[in-house]
Order: C-alpha cells, then sequence, then structure tokens
C-alpha cells in the first residue's frame, strides 16, 4: 500500500479541523461517501473510496519536519492510498487543494513520507514530482490553486 503524508500549520483544535474537512472538503461529491472514527482529544480517522487518512495534532512527529523545512507545522495527516482506484493521484491533489484553500498555512505533501511533492511556504506553492520514480507527470492541475511546478529545495 503507498502513502503520503501531509503536515499543516494551524490553530484549530481537532475537532475544528474535523468539522472543516467533513464539511467543506469531504462533502463533494467525487470524494465519495466517508466515515470518521477513532476520534480522540487530539486525532481521529477518515476514510472514503480513495483514502484513509489520520489526522493528528501532533507537535513530536511534525518536529523533524518543521526543523527540515523551516516550518512551524502542527498536524500531522498519514494517509493511506487506496490504489485500486485509477484516479487517487487526481483525488489526492483534489483532498490537497481543497485544503490549502481552507487552510492558511505553511504545509508539506510527502510521497512515502520523504519526498516533498507540494509545499507552501509564504502563501506561494510549489510542486515537484522531479522525485518521483515514474515515467508520467504528476496531476498538480487538479490542485486547482495556483503554483509553480519547480524544484523543491530543502533547507
Amino acid at each position: 500500500m503507498m502513502f503520503y503524508t501531509f503536515a499543516i500549520d494551524s490553530d484549530l483544535k481537532a475537532t475544528e479541523m474535523e468539522k472543516l474537512l467533513l464539511g467543506k472538503i469531504f462533502n463533494k461529491e467525487e470524494m465519495g461517501k466517508c466515515k470518521v472514527y477513532n476520534k480522540e482529544e487530539n486525532s481521529f480517522c477518515i476514510d472514503n473510496n480513495y483514502f484513509q487518512i489520520q489526522v493528528r495534532k501532533d507537535e513530536l512527529r511534525v518536529a523533524r519536519k518543521n526543523e527540515f523545512y523551516n516550518m512551524n507545522l502542527k498536524y500531522f495527516f498519514w494517509i493511506d492510498i487506496y490504489s485500486k482506484n485509477d484516479d487517487w493521484d487526481k483525488m489526492m491533489m483534489v483532498f490537497t487543494g481543497s485544503v490549502l484553500k481552507e487552510l492558511s498555512g505553511d504545509c508539506i505533501l510527502e510521497s512515502n513520507g520523504d519526498t516533498p511533492l507540494v509545499i507552501r511556504r509564504s502563501n506561494a506553492v510549489t510542486a515537484d514530482d522531479s522525485r518521483l520514480k515514474t515515467t508520467t507527470e504528476y496531476p498538480f492541475e487538479y490542485l486547482d490553486v495556483p503554483f509553480q511546478k519547480r524544484y523543491i529545495e530543502m533547507d
């Protein structure tokens, strides 16, 4: 199973993050039906046709990313991909772009938790698929936000 990680700076409480994700992102028809489970004070899981996402407000999990990318991330999303769906990569970009539209903080999306794919710093979004082992271009146009396609520099 493939996985991605997504980390973002947000001061929302976990209950507010859950409400935002369900009310503004996973309510879109193309996302399919979803369910929420394993709700705790600072974490919860969301499952739909394309991925299972564990969401945690967890400064310990993002500490390395904060240091590595020189950011102040607070939320960590572990995203297991259901790759049986041919358009999972498109839906990953729809999800990521929807989060970018709803939350204004710095963020990073990584393939396998260590390959940067999309980063937002100071409201500038950069997309980079040059490190992926694939011959097809990643469908960044489904982010539906302005972005530059170029190599993501790591601090």
